[in-house]
């Protein structure tokens, strides 16, 4: 099986394509030196699952992309950014190389980012307000809410590769279980940097998607693309590959929706198609 991430003992300068999921120790400002109120760059320490550090440097220009997104003590995945050479004075690890990030680099929060809790009455998310929950979309309050799936996976296939997200319904069909079952599974000890054996068993498995489309994917402000429906049947993924271009082409330009963010067809728009896609899981986030 592919490994859903790289170690960071394994990182080097040969490419950029790489994948981590690491904890942040340190998370720190470097201030300019000509004022203390503009910061140089954005710095911080990481380590994976093995126990192994690794310095990375966000530049100035990046600063406000990335700096909402961490924190010390979160745990991240980290993919496509640059490996260079350790040449701080002062080092923060003892690795010899450390990450540099790039406009395209992408970082997510990772640990019980694979789930979340919704209202009990629709797949909305709910707030924890005290010691009960509250949906702002049916404006009641519940003493407790529905674990639902909620994972990002990396795709490959012979054009290349792409992010899609899954929901509830989606992620309990490929591993059928309910997210309150595969939660209730997880090793407290080993929550955060560990990934739950059923979510694990995805990767490499040939599916067959049919994704969201929306206007701020081929725009390129967004490169997560929304799962509505799979299939993992061979027989159907098979007539698919047999299938002509033409058709492809085809379903893609009459099938004309609009969903809401759990997937659920709310109206017709010309602003989002769907497309299927035939691909191999490769990570999931």
């Amino acid at each position: 099986m592919t490994p859903l991430f790289n170690l960071i003992n394994d990182v080097n300068p040969t490419k950029t394509q790489w994948a981590l999921k690491v904890r942040v120790v340190r998370l720190y400002e470097v201030p300019a030196y000509d004022t203390v109120y503009v910061s140089f760059s954005l710095e911080f320490v990481c380590h994976d699952k093995e126990g192994e550090r690794i310095h990375a440097s966000i530049k100035q220009s990046l600063i406000n992309t990335f700096k909402p997104l961490l924190k010390e003590g979160a745990v991240y995945v980290i993919r496509h950014f640059i490996v260079g050479v350790n040449n701080l004075k002062y080092k923060t690890t003892g690795h010899k190389y450390k990450i540099n990030f790039m406009t395209k680099t992408h970082i997510y929060e990772s640990g019980d980012d694979r789930w979340y809790l919704s209202c009990k009455r629709c797949p909305k998310k709910v707030q924890c307000v005290g010691k009960r929950f509250y949906s702002e979309k049916c404006d009641r309050h519940e003493s407790s809410g529905n674990p639902r799936f909620k994972i990002q996976v990396t795709m490959i296939d012979s054009t290349g590769t792409v992010y899609f997200l899954m929901w509830d319904r989606e992620c309990t069909q490929l591993l059928g279980k309910t997210c309150a079952i595969v939660r209730d599974g997880i090793d407290s000890k080993k929550k955060g940097l560990d990934i739950p054996t059923e979510v694990e068993s995805l990767v490499d498995r040939k599916i067959l998607f049919k994704v969201q489309v929306k206007m701020e994917n081929l725009d390129g402000h967004n490169d997560v693309f929304t799962v509505m429906r799979l299939t993992d049947d061979n027989n159907i993924i098979s007539k698919y590959i047999d299938s002509n271009v033409e058709n492809q082409e085809s379903d893609l330009l009459s099938k004309i929706e609009k969903n809401d963010d759990e997937g659920n067809k709310i109206s017709s728009s010309n602003d989002k198609v769907t497309t299927p896609s035939k691909t191999r899981i490769n990570s999931v986030i």
